[in-house]
């Protein structure tokens, strides 16, 4: 049996011992009679009585839960201990004008009510809110189920598709889209991790199969497909929308939308919610005969729904008053409303109360009360105090090592078990005398992860498209003027037009893209230069970047050397306390944190000097990975310096520490211009005494009156953020201390596998358990949306991030929202004192501001858990990168977080921040950084590490270029193989994608690329399956280009460097001239129809009997033979 069902079968047989109770029985037979009932006791722990009941009664539950936060955690800890298990969101009704929104909760909504209506369900959780959302009506929810082999209408389904809410895309990458290419149609459902791919010949469905979104290539085959809906709204509501909006034609704000749905595009606001269907119902409408309906905590429940229902009300009076037109129609369901559709329901309070709204048949309860870890002495105490009453004692601990450390430490009682396993609530029930006690807060649900191999290639990376900058390898950066076809004599081929400075024009055969890639600098306020064509800059700049890599790999290896000769310090094996404070940290942690830890903890064990990267995207956990480093050195009586590049970054890191090493003899100090003198002095003589553990500062920390009396760790955040002198006085100071860096920024693969070896880097891809996506937003600015949002955030305790990027104007925007609001409102930018800044960034940390307005200071680093509202001006001005990066600034808890992206209103966005939008927008899960294909991130991941003059040399050939070039010099230092023969390979045959097999231009240039990238023969087989795969079987056309592409390949092997056809002879040009004997063999073979000649680039002329392509091939597999005989 694997571990993991082992584990997983402890935590049932410990929980079932709960139905052992005197009232569970009760509760059960009150579930299987449908008699209401109230169950009094139980605080957390309700949702081990629900898996309970849920296991014995084999009834299906809905769980109503007072509120979103709660929903999570209720989720996740059953999904630990039951299967088929949903979440149903609450719906935020958008009642003002956008442009757009994250689908994500819409989506996980239409997956749980699939789910719901087929019976394929153990649990939905529903937070109470949810409860007013109107859905489609069961009857109405419709379905379509195509098998493998039947008969099925391809326009047919692609109409289907529409109506069913799924939106047209060119490639499928996220939940609710589709794509159509040729014969084949890919369907991503909300209800499924990976995307259908369905082939049809005509009208028969050929095959169908899951696919990966990453690769683009299928993983399973299935028998049929039920396409349920991607919409909570239809299409085929536009007509009845239309008549009825055109009865108010004198309303400005309907006579917009009218125009819109005139042309076919349903607005995207919920001011129309009643006629998203034909016949509206809820969630409690799906409740069927084996449905049970289970309440968490009534009374708050109630409380929300009256919340929810009226910030609705106030809501849209406030639009009436400002001239909107609402329908007398129910746009949700009332707390009565509620109530009647709910039937005989199992409560679950904490304490005994009244439940005035529910008749309850019985009354059970349990005297239960909650047990937690604090340290291993309390544990040690609290076990021995529990076995001496009498109690069955249970220790669940974090793994199998910890496991036997506990058992030794606790020792061998027949009334204590030791085991691993994970449960989020400790508990002790007197009546049964059973205790439990866990190092688990948080249990970890089973979420859909985004999939991610090492080294796996993203494809549509940086699709190319018009009026793009590109790198060609041999001439320079150029435009791309797109896909040209070109009849020479005879012979169709497409081209890439290529314009360079001046008038210089350049066509490019597509089967050499792999030597064309997109131009990215990092740097969008750089202007490009364009090269001349004909000249010698180009290759004196390859030059100059070619030395550099060389220098740069040379340096890196150097220094590896070195480190392995160093005597670092050699910390000790995790003892207790390491265990204790690991165990108390709050959330569960993701696998890519456990690996990164392990790896950075095996480090300090070695006898070698750490110097580890630790990357990650925003909100991936970075510091908690850190904390543990530090908390490592601490306890093995070592000092650590942690530095951070702004005052606010250091403060910050300084109160996290303070919170979490506050119960250990762990002393912090802050050195930073938020410190007076006199305190910045206390702190350095007690460092210099050693009465300071960990000192936190900027690059303060890097003055010579920095004394350490034993430095054993030194953690840097964003190192590049430090100047070169920082760098050096680091490098001295460091000494033998272990090295920790961290980078928020993803670095590239290419980069990481070129330094592997060289440079120890450790990457988080994974985000954290319990996150909820953040809940994006594009829209026209409205001072009213703004004011909406606020108000809403300040209501539920939070606080808001308003970024207005202009200083000049900032301070008026500030009065304007303070006036509307009503709330309290600071400023802060960048040139404001160190003094403004700290009190003002204290009194936001303290929760004292309710909405700071504020320039991009905030992008990097800054994390206050209790701002999760973010709102941006402008936000089309905004790179992806920024975007992405101030996004995640909010939604750092298990808390629900909004980002409002607004652009001036009335302004014409350009195509390309109409798209970052859309994109920042669609992409709204963590780590999306990696599907939304945000290179200028990764381009400033690749700046961080190889330091400001590597930059600019990467600037000057592009990102792929100097990436090519550092691993091929890195390749060199390493010793290994190199390929430095690049063959062309011109011959007149008809080698062309055409448009009636790919449609789409930048779906092209990726296979053209893709093609023209193989790398060997097994690419060679590959690229093929793939092509067959994503668009059917390959025309003749491909596959000639296909051949040409394994031809290049056999001659790059054999270090030919070009193959023509000229005059219906084959010129064979070889790099360096084949030795005699090879010369002799080969032209044995061929009757006198090869000749040899010599000159630079010696060459065979090969007179053909054969097709020239068939010739070609057969010469380059005699070569071969040839050439490996002899070297026998």
């Amino acid at each position: 049996m694997p571990q993991w069902q082992s584990i997983i079968n402890n935590m049932e047989d410990l929980l079932s011992q709960i139905s052992k109770i005197k009232d569970f029985d009760p509760l059960k037979t009150s579930v299987l009679s449908k008699k209401s009932c109230a169950f009094f006791g139980a605080d957390k722990q309700k949702v081990y009585f629900a898996s309970e009941l849920i296991k014995q009664t084999k009834k299906k539950f809905f769980i109503i839960v007072p509120n979103e936060r709660e929903a999570r955690e209720v989720y996740e800890t059953l999904c630990g201990l039951i299967s088929d298990v949903f979440l149903f969101p609450a719906k935020d009704l958008n009642l003002r004008k956008i442009e757009s929104v994250s689908r994500f909760d819409e989506n996980r909504r239409i997956e749980a009510l699939t789910h719901i209506r087929k019976g394929n369900f153990n649990a939905c959780i529903i937070p109470a809110d949810a409860l007013c959302a109107l859905t489609p009506h069961p009857e109405e929810y419709r379905e379509v189920t195509i098998y493998n082999g039947e008969e099925h209408s391809f326009d047919g389904l692609i109409n289907e598709l529409s109506a069913l809410g799924y939106e047209l895309y060119d490639t499928v990458e996220g939940p609710g889209q589709y794509s159509v290419r040729g014969g084949i149609i890919d369907i991503f459902l909300p209800n499924e991790n990976e995307p259908y791919r369905l082939e049809f010949f005509g009208d028969d469905v050929d095959s169908i199969a899951l696919f990966d979104p990453l690769t683009q290539r299928r993983t399973e085959p299935k028998d049929y497909i039920t396409i349920s809906p991607a919409a909570e709204r239809s299409e085929e509501v536009l007509t009845d929308l239309k008549k009825a909006l055109s009865k108010h034609i004198d309303n400005d704000f309907i006579r917009q939308d009218l125009d819109l749905i005139s042309s076919g595009i349903l607005p995207k606001h919920d001011r129309y919610l009643p006629f998203n269907f034909k016949k509206t119902a809820g969630v409690l409408d799906y409740t069927t005969d084996d449905i049970s309906v289970c309440i968490f905590n009534w009374k708050e429940c109630k409380e929300t729904i009256d919340g929810y229902v009226f910030r609705l009300k106030e809501d849209i009076k406030t639009l009436l008053e400002e001239g909107y037109y609402f329908f007398k129609k129910d746009y949700f369901f009332t707390i009565e409303k509620i109530i009647s559709k709910i039937n005989s329901p199992i409560i679950f309070e904490t304490l005994p109360c009244s439940i005035n709204d529910f008749k309850i048949h019985r009354i059970c309860e349990v005297s239960l009360f909650p047990t937690e870890i604090s340290t291993m002495l309390s544990l040690s105490q609290d076990v021995s105090r529990f076995i001496s009453e009498g109690y069955n004692v249970h220790v669940l601990t974090l793994d199998k090592t910890h496991t036997q450390e506990l058992k030794k430490e606790l020792g061998e009682n027949i009334n204590l078990t030791v085991e691993q396993g994970s449960l989020p609530y400790g508990f002790a029930i007197p009546e049964i005398k059973l205790a439990v006690f866990t190092y688990r807060r948080r249990a970890a649900a089973k979420t859909r992860r985004t999939k991610f191999e090492k080294g796996e290639k993203i494809k549509n990376f940086s699709d190319i498209v018009t009026g793009d900058y590109v790198v060609h390898e041999d001439y320079g950066i150029a435009v791309y003027s797109g896909i040209h076809k070109v009849d020479s004599q005879g012979v169709i081929n497409d081209y890439i037009k290529l314009n360079f400075s001046g008038t210089d024009v350049l066509y490019i055969p597509c089967s050499q893209l792999n030597k064309i890639s997109k131009y990215i600098s990092g740097n969008s306020d750089v202007k490009v230069k364009l090269n001349k064509l004909g000249g010698t800059e180009w290759a004196k700049t390859k030059q100059r970047v070619r030395r550099s890599v060389q220098d740069l790999a040379e340096k890196l290896t150097v220094l590896y050397g070195q480190r392995l000769n160093m005597q670092g310090i050699q910390f000790s094996p995790d003892n207790e306390w390491q265990h204790d404070f690991e165990a108390n940290f709050e959330f569960e942690e993701t696998e890519d944190q456990l690996r990164c830890i392990n790896e950075i903890k095996k480090d300090m064990q070695g006898t070698m000097p750490m110097d580890r990267l630790l990357c990650g995207d925003v909100g991936f956990g970075k510091t908690e990975v850190a904390l543990r480093a530090v908390f490592k050195a601490v306890t093995d009586g070592k000092q650590v310096a942690f530095l951070a590049p702004t005052t606010i970054l250091s403060f910050q890191h300084y109160k996290t520490m303070i919170a979490r090493f506050g119960e250990y003899p762990v002393k912090v100090a802050l050195l930073s211009r938020f410190r007076s003198p006199k305190q910045q002095k206390d702190a350095l003589t007690k460092l210099k005494r050693g009465e300071v553990d960990v000192i936190v500062g900027t690059h303060r920390l890097l003055q010579k009156d920095v004394i350490f009396k034993d430095l054993g760790l030194i953690v840097v955040d964003e190192e590049q953020r430090f100047g070169v002198m920082h760098k050096e006085h680091l490098k001295e100071i460091a000494k033998n201390a272990d090295v920790l860096t961290l980078s928020a920024t993803p670095i590239p693969r290419t980069l990481n596998m070129s330094l592997s070896g060289i440079r120890d880097i450790s990457i988080l891809n994974e985000p954290p358990h319990n996150r909820f996506p953040v809940t994006t937003y594009v829209a026209e600015y409205d001072l009213g949306l703004v004011v909406d949002a606020i108000k809403r955030e300040v209501a539920r305790g939070g606080q808001c991030f308003y970024l207005h990027n202009r200083i000049d104007s900032i301070y008026k925007v500030a009065s304007i929202l303070q006036e509307k609001t009503g709330c309290n409102i600071q400023v802060a930018h960048g040139k404001m004192t160190q003094e403004e800044l700290s009190s003002i960034w204290e009194a936001l940390v303290a929760g004292d501001i309710d909405v700071l307005v504020c320039t991009t200071i905030i992008e990097t680093g800054v994390d206050v858990p209790n701002c999760n509202t973010l709102i941006i001006e402008d936000a089309d001005r905004l790179g992806l990168a920024q975007l992405h990066q101030i996004r995640g600034r909010v939604g750092r808890t298990d808390k629900r977080a909004y980002a409002y992206f607004t652009f001036r209103k009335g302004k014409v966005l350009t195509s390309e921040a109409y798209k970052r939008l859309m994109t920042i927008k669609e992409f709204t899960e963590f780590g999306s950084g990696l599907k939304i294909a945000m290179r200028d991130l990764e381009i400033r991941g690749a700046g961080d590490v190889l330091g400001a003059e590597q930059s600019g040399h990467l600037m000057s050939v592009g990102f792929d270029l100097y990436m090519k070039m550092l691993e091929q010099a890195v390749r060199i230092e390493k010793g290994e193989p190199v390929k430095n023969t690049e063959c062309t390979v011109e011959i007149k045959v008809n080698a062309y994608i055409p448009d009636n097999y790919i449609k789409n231009t930048e779906t092209r240039i990726e296979v053209y690329k893709m093609i023209a990238g193989m790398y060997s023969e097994n690419d060679y087989s590959d690229v093929l399956d793939e092509l067959i795969d994503r668009f059917g079987e390959p025309p003749k056309e491909v596959m000639m280009l296909m051949r040409i592409s394994l031809i290049r390949l056999k001659a790059e092997a054999l270090n030919i460097c070009e193959i023509s056809e000229n005059e219906k002879r084959i010129c064979i040009y070889f790099e360096e001239q084949p030795t005699w004997d090879t010369i002799s063999d080969i032209t044995a073979k061929y009757n006198r129809r090869l000749l040899f000649s010599i000159g630079k680039k010696p060459y065979f002329t090969l007179k053909p009997e054969l097709q020239i392509l068939e010739e070609t091939e057969q010469f380059l597999d005699k070569l071969k033979k040839v050439i490996d005989k002899a070297s026998e």
